[in-house]
């Protein structure tokens, strides 16, 4: 009989020099269960992959939802049984942590047994979006105060100069020699 290690085609030689039939058919039971060993191997590789998963730092949600996908596929071509809701929860848990809140909201008020991954990936960016632009208009309140706070600043070093309290003093002066001033004259009215 032939070697298990070999492939279909590296028996082709065989095959062509057997005389019976059940020769022939040993041999490529042989092929068949050397495919079937690549195969779970295969199978043990990505269904590893699969479960490793993170979600990188800087990714966007629709480019991790791409690799998750492209591994998903694969599995199921190669036989796994794998549920949109198995990947659903799987991206759940997989996410960067700056979607915790997120995530329970989802798992709290959703059925993710209903849950398509697309409807998943747009509440995702939905949220996403929603963050950044808290995030501007907290940026924009914040340069607003910081203009206050550095303009209340300024206007305080200028009234605490030296020069500025003598000008305050020289204006108060006249100010006074101007309100005598007039205080007299209608007095000699």
């Amino acid at each position: 009989m032939g070697d298990c290690g070999k492939g279909y085609k590296e028996h082709e030689d065989e095959i062509s020099n057997a005389t019976t039939t059940k020769e022939v058919r040993d041999l490529f039971c042989v092929s068949y269960r050397r495919e079937e060993n690549v195969m779970k191997v295969r199978l043990h590789t990505l269904e590893g992959e699969f479960e490793s998963f993170h979600m990188k730092e800087l990714e966007t949600i629709s480019k991790y939802f791409s690799r998750v996908q492209a591994v998903a596929n694969q599995l199921k071509r190669n036989g796994e049984m794998l549920s949109n809701t198995r990947i659903i929860e799987k991206i759940l848990h997989s996410l960067d942590s700056k979607f915790e809140h997120t995530i329970v909201t989802i798992e709290e008020t959703k059925d993710l047994e209903a849950m398509t991954i697309e409807q998943l990936m747009g509440y995702l960016q939905a949220t996403t979006k929603k963050e950044i632009n808290m995030e501007a208009d907290m940026d924009v309140e914040e340069a607003k105060i910081e203009e206050e706070v550095v303009a209340e600043e300024e206007e305080e070093e200028v009234s605490n100069h030296p020069i500025m309290k003598k000008a305050d003093k020289k204006a108060l002066t006249l100010e006074e020699k101007n309100v005598r001033y007039l205080s007299n004259a209608m007095f000699l009215l």
